[in-house]
């Protein structure tokens, strides 16, 4: 029961958070790969993208994440609670040790990647296409299945398993010490966290995650914008292209706007997903009383 409340709580707290993230995330990709040789600051070339492309631009590739943002969470917090439950002392999760969050949040950043790298991909190519009318997502897939196969819409796979088996350890980790340390100074139990610190620890765990593994973050949108039908470059041979020819501070390309959009984002899917848990728990304890109050 308590795998089906993360579930349920990933798929309400990664919708919501998208909702919340999509502009930024438009924002950070173009910063990443089109922009990078371009003269002006990031609001400049937003203002330039705005007049060019409407206001619609900010929401370009919004289809790929809406359809799989939820379940990605999903998936995420599933396998996190899962892992959790299972290295944690007679599976008491509140007597986990940090370096145990960690490991569970890196095994939920390994299996929620596989549902990540596709989604990414579909976002990426639709959000550098500065045409206004670009192709739609069933398009897309259809013109990289054909052009590559199946294996086509898992290119820069691997860069985004490099990116979150570290990047979900460390954001569980942030997360849960802000939230330890809340429980210790307020005298109370995990538990009784209140929402408002979930939405500062989900924040402040999104935007230092973020920070740390930005560069990683770079190199697996250039592979990912790469279109169908060339050739393949590897993770690391990329990176060494990129820093040979533009050299080491294109890495921090767009990381504002990411830090400005990870708060927020990352604040709501925590949030809403601690919401939707402890909804879940009120109900299921509503039925038990009254199936024991009626048997």
């Amino acid at each position: 029961m308590d795998a089906a409340k993360d579930f349920a709580g990933g798929t309400v707290g990664g919708i919501a958070g998208l909702l919340v993230g999509q502009p930024f995330d438009v924002l950070r990709i173009r910063a990443q790969t089109l922009w990078v040789q371009r003269q002006g600051t990031a609001l400049s070339h937003a203002m330039e993208m705005l007049g060019k492309e409407g206001v619609l631009s900010l929401f370009k590739g919004v289809v790929p994440p809406m359809l799989g943002n939820g379940f990605q969470n999903a998936v995420l917090f599933f396998a996190y609670g899962t892992a959790m439950r299972a290295i944690s002392p007679d599976g008491k999760v509140d007597e986990a040790s940090l370096a145990m969050v960690t490991i569970a949040g890196s095994i939920g950043g390994f299996c929620c990647s596989f549902v990540t790298g596709p989604v990414e991909l579909l976002k990426v190519r639709q959000q550098v296409d500065e045409k206004k009318t670009g192709l739609g997502t069933v398009s897309l897939v259809k013109s990289m299945v054909t052009a590559e196969g199946f294996s086509g819409i898992y290119r820069g796979l691997f860069a985004t398993l490099v990116r979150d088996v570290p990047s979900y350890g460390f954001y569980f980790c942030s997360y849960e010490q802000i939230r330890r340390l809340y429980a210790g100074h307020a005298g109370c139990s995990l538990l009784e966290v209140p929402g408002s610190v979930d939405f500062l620890a989900g924040g402040v765990g999104g935007c230092l995650s973020w920070t740390v593994i930005y560069p990683i973050d770079v190199v697996k949108s250039r592979l990912q914008m790469e279109r169908e039908g060339s050739v393949r470059e590897g993770f690391f041979r990329c990176a060494k292209r990129i820093f040979s020819t533009e050299g080491w501070r294109v890495f921090g390309k767009g990381l504002g706007l990411t830090v400005a959009r990870a708060f927020p984002v990352n604040a709501t899917i925590f949030y809403f997903h601690g919401l939707t848990v402890k909804a879940l728990n009120l109900i299921q304890e509503s039925y038990v009383s009254v199936k024991v109050g009626t048997g």
